[in-house]
């Protein structure tokens, strides 16, 4: 069962889900999209989709006109009732898909910050029997509202809808749950310029992977392997 993943800029790539696909033998075709690959129009019947983050905006279609490409394979992959993960950027693409405003939040969050879980959590099959609060690594300035007929899973301080389902069968999550140590190195690298004004320590998001990417992982695991079965039920 393949796995069509739509990647935006180079540092920010499937990184444990990847390890997790190799691990489970399923294929993946990773479509670079700031390498000039096209969106794909449709996927084959038994494919999931996965749209990772960038530090784009849903709204900058002039500049990312594949943009608009991406929102109509995520309505059709949506009316064929394929599983989608959108991650990040890829959350608020699959939130506009569904009708949602997305706006700039009140305030980034970048780092490592805390998630809670909602009481919906409870009994969704990705997020079920998971510990909450837990530390997650964020990088988005932008937050929306769970769309409409979305279940609203998880939130922040500063994001009411942290992540969201629709039947179960389509998941935005703003956090990171794929993060390696090198994606965010290549990360604090990339974006270091956008988050010097913020007065962001890149040393203490260092510091933060070396307390917190272990527990991360192990969340990880849990939420996209139950993704991942997805794909045969």
């Amino acid at each position: 069962m393949p796995v069509t993943i739509l990647q935006h800029v180079a540092c920010e790539s499937p990184g444990l889900l990847e390890e997790l696909l190799v691990e489970r033998g399923i294929d993946m075709r990773i479509v670079r999209l700031d390498m000039g690959d096209e969106v794909p129009q449709t996927l084959a019947a038994d494919d999931g989709l996965v749209i990772m983050g960038g530090p784009m905006s849903v709204l900058d279609v002039e500049e990312y006109p594949w943009i608009q490409d991406e929102l109509r394979l995520i309505e059709t992959t949506l009316d064929a009732d394929q599983p989608i993960l959108g991650i990040c950027l890829g959350s608020q693409l699959l939130a506009t898909a569904l009708g949602e405003e997305v706006v700039r939040g009140p305030q980034p969050e970048i780092g490592w910050q805390p998630v809670e879980l909602n009481a919906s959590a409870a009994h969704d099959r990705l997020f079920n029997d998971l510990a909450s609060p837990f530390m997650a690594f964020h990088w988005h300035a932008d937050t929306f509202e769970a769309p409409p007929g979305a279940v609203n899973l998880a939130h922040s301080t500063y994001s009411p809808c942290q992540a969201f389902a629709v039947n179960q069968r389509a998941y935005g999550l703003l956090f990171h749950l794929e993060v390696l140590d090198a994606t965010v190195e290549k990360m604090l690298d990339s974006f270091g310029p956008d988050i010097a004004p913020l007065h962001i320590n890149p040393a203490a998001v260092r510091r933060g992977c070396a307390e917190c990417i272990g527990n991360l992982h192990e969340i990880g695991a849990v939420v996209f392997n139950r993704w991942l079965d997805l794909l045969s039920a």
